[in-house]
């Protein structure tokens, strides 16, 4: 029909005139202009005066909406309004046809509602956004951006050597919010280094390690760089003294002072001041010279106090230096001693009761042959440690199978110089045999 060849020669026309702009050694790339005021006629080419325009989803005849302007806002009646002079109207004023970025049939109606021609597979965007576009111009998009990709991607450079972000998609909304001022990386600082991170409100200032926000003392207060330890109820941060030899709770890294909190890092690498000389590998103890510094004890591991960690580089004289800290109250251990054993009233009236060979503070094995009566439930044996400390735990186990019927020992006594063990059940005697095994922890 007579529209529709019009129709299509106009489409064709717009394609070829889009290839010349593409192909044209001109400085201004131009396309061939729309209709701007679209008429349809009816089959015989008279205009179609009082007539309809449906619109469609190409291929098909369900509606698919026109706009009456570039908006895209205000969508045309369905069917289109056709006035006196075959123009879209309103019923009262011309308007538009804008088309979404879909592929459209159209099919004209008389006054009568008699069809006079359909056109299908038009398309307002000469297709352009639906296949893939290379653009040499800068483009300017007044609304949002939207990809509705599965894995979205936006592809920066030319290949070899090219920039993908790439966004998987989230288990649900989110919204990735930019830097608002000038020369700042998506870090959200002017400088290329990465912004120091905030762990449960607390600052990461070194490297990852522990770190708590402790409110320093409002008298002495804590220093930068120095050993910092708790006082007072509530606690509050406070230098480590000359005098000390634990209870260091780790370095204080800042916020330091007598107001506010200092943070006080407590493992990791940190900056520490020291009072002398170090040398990289020796381990760190509490200076006895200068109040909360740190002081190189050497090579081996310190045989009392508390080991704040080991310096990082060789150095020489006062300053400044790494080191690694171990965390707080790690205490060097006194080598272990031989303990003694004694039977108590549970083992019976003179039992026999002896410490297997090799037996230390640490570990060992009691062996118990009772005596007669045992009386229960009381001590069956005491172990007396060779070296006293500040604090022990110790754990017991069964060695054999008449050991293991007594049931969970219950242990106790005078720790941390000596354990007494009571079995959960009566031991048989006179002449039996039972033995236990023991480990134990010690803190200086």
């Amino acid at each position: 029909m007579r529209k529709s060849a019009i129709l299509y020669s106009a489409l064709f026309v717009a394609a070829f005139v889009l290839v010349l702009a593409v192909t044209a050694r001109c400085q201004v790339q131009v396309a061939l202009a729309p209709n701007p005021h679209p008429q349809f006629l009816n089959a015989s080419g008279a205009p179609l005066a009082g007539g309809f325009l449906y619109t469609y989803a190409a291929g098909t005849t369900t509606p698919l909406n026109t706009y009456i302007d570039a908006t895209g806002t205000i969508q045309n009646p369905d069917p289109i309004l056709l006035d006196s002079t075959g123009a879209p109207s309103n019923g009262s004023v011309q308007t538009g046809v804008w088309l979404a970025n879909n592929a459209y049939k159209f099919c004209a109606y008389d006054s009568s509602n008699v069809q006079q021609w359909c056109a299908d597979n038009i398309v307002g965007y000469l297709g352009l956004l639906n296949l893939a576009n290379t653009w040499t111009f800068q483009q300017t998009f007044s609304l949002p951006i939207i990809d509705t990709q599965p894995d979205n991607q936006i592809v920066l450079g030319s290949p070899g050597t090219q920039t993908t972000l790439d966004a998987p998609p989230p288990s649900s909304n989110i919204t990735l919010h930019f830097p608002n001022s000038a020369s700042q990386n998506i870090l959200g600082s002017s400088s290329p280094s990465m912004s120091l991170p905030f762990i449960n409100n607390v600052q990461v200032i070194n490297t990852p390690g522990a770190y708590v926000s402790i409110p320093n003392s409002a008298v002495t207060g804590t220093f930068a760089a120095t050993l910092t330890k708790l006082t007072g109820a509530p606690s509050s941060g406070l230098i480590a003294a000359t005098t000390d030899t634990n209870g260091i709770l780790g370095v204080c890294v800042t916020g330091c002072g007598i107001t506010g909190s200092g943070v006080i890092q407590q493992s990791g690498a940190a900056i520490l001041a020291f009072d002398g000389s170090t040398t990289a590998g020796d381990y760190v103890i509490i200076s006895p010279t200068v109040a909360g510094y740190g002081h190189d004890a050497g090579a081996n591991y310190p045989s009392s106090g508390q080991v704040i960690g080991r310096v990082l580089s060789t150095n020489t004289g006062i300053g400044d230096y790494v080191v690694n800290l171990y965390g707080p109250d790690v205490r060097a251990v006194t080598a272990f001693s031989t303990p003694t054993v004694a039977g108590g009233p549970g083992a019976g009236t003179s039992p026999t009761v002896t410490l297997s060979a090799n037996s230390t503070d640490a570990a060992g094995q009691v062996q118990v042959i009772t005596g007669a009566s045992p009386s229960f439930p009381n001590p069956i044996f005491t172990v007396t440690f060779g070296h006293a400390h500040t604090a022990a735990f110790c754990t017991w186990s069964p060695f054999d199978s008449p050991t293991a019927a007594l049931g969970t020992a219950i242990y106790g006594g005078g720790e941390p110089t000596n354990l007494q063990l009571v079995a959960g059940a009566s031991v048989t005697g006179p002449g039996s045999h039972y033995n236990w095994q023991y480990t134990c922890s010690f803190v200086n």
